[in-house]
């Protein structure tokens, strides 16, 4: 379930970015767009992480964290971002 771009059965015309952690659906990837957009993602609360992939939220980006036995780059708040502000 670590990989970001998978088929999926509700948008089966294309490709899915799903969360990294429980896969949960985020957008739609056909040819070189992205619906939502990637702003939008983040700015919905999904969480992008460079060379891995997109989590739904950061409670999926905790979970995957403890899993896995990583750490991603927080804010000073404490959030996994590395965005700042897209």
């Amino acid at each position: 379930m670590y990989s970001a771009a998978h088929s999926s059965e509700n948008h089966s015309d294309n490709e899915s970015i799903i969360c990294s952690c429980c896969g949960k659906w985020i957008a739609s990837v056909k040819e070189n767009d992205m619906q939502p957009d990637a702003q939008a993602c983040y700015e919905a609360g999904n969480v992008p992480v460079p060379n891995l992939g997109w989590f739904c939220s950061q409670h999926c980006a905790i979970t995957f964290e403890q899993v896995q036995g990583v750490q991603f780059t927080r804010t000073a708040k404490g959030e996994i971002d590395y965005y700042g502000s897209m």
